[in-house]
């Protein structure tokens, strides 16, 4: 259980798994960052002696665990998904969320919340609720991660009427950049001179563009509810 897993017997086995990866990804990063490992490697409680002194990890097919692997897997998805939206949000990097999770099913839910104190930390957010009942607030923002829908707060997070400038304003950037290469891909001299990796090079940033246009276009659509 949560409770188990953060008290007693539970921390202290997290704690030492959690050592465990350290000093073992230390030792691989070791011939790369010699200095910074060996100082933090000497700070580790069960470091005896120079981390040069100790064997390079060997792979044990034996101790992969699939089930783990898939668990943190969802659990750093989520943490990249809601770093994602503060960026396009354009939100404090130090400004701390409230997060929903609309999950598949129960069982989800439930490895979200036994590791909400990763998603906390690391994603600077309260995860309120994670279930398949949650509702998508008013005024938030939102993705899908893991075919699960994410919605962020934005009740009290921003400047709404600024943010309807910069948004504008870089909506009508974009939309001038894409009629640019929207010209030069349809020119023919173009098309049949140009490298084809300069081709494909336009097409991506138009491809690029586009998708950047719909998510700000979104964002504008929560920026103007928020202020009606």
């Amino acid at each position: 259980s949560k409770s188990h897993l953060y008290s007693g017997k539970g921390r202290e086995a997290t704690q030492n798994i959690l050592l465990h990866a350290l000093e073992v990804s230390l030792r691989l990063l070791h011939p790369f960052m010699p200095f910074i490992t060996e100082e933090i490697y000497s700070k580790l409680p069960a470091a005896n002696g120079s981390i040069m002194e100790t064997t390079f990890p060997q792979y044990e097919n034996n101790k992969s665990d699939a089930k783990i692997e898939e668990t943190f897997s969802t659990v750093i998805n989520v943490i990249t998904c809601v770093r994602n939206i503060r960026g396009e949000m354009n939100l404090n990097p130090g400004l701390n969320l409230d997060l929903l999770i609309r999950t598949q099913h129960d069982q989800q839910a439930d490895i979200l919340e036994l590791h909400s104190i990763y998603i906390n930390t690391l994603a600077r957010v309260n995860l309120l609720k994670s279930s398949p009942k949650v509702k998508k607030p008013r005024v938030s923002a939102s993705s899908v991660c893991d075919q699960m829908d994410i919605f962020i707060s934005l009740e009290g997070k921003m400047n709404f009427a600024e943010e309807k400038k910069r948004v504008e304003k870089e909506l009508k950037k974009i939309e001038k950049d894409i009629i640019v290469l929207d010209k030069k891909l349809s020119n023919k001299n173009f098309i049949d001179k140009a490298p084809p990796e300069v081709i494909e090079k336009d097409k991506q940033r138009k491809q690029t563009l586009s998708e950047k246009q719909t998510r700000l276009s979104s964002h504008l659509e929560t920026i103007d509810l928020a202020l009606s």
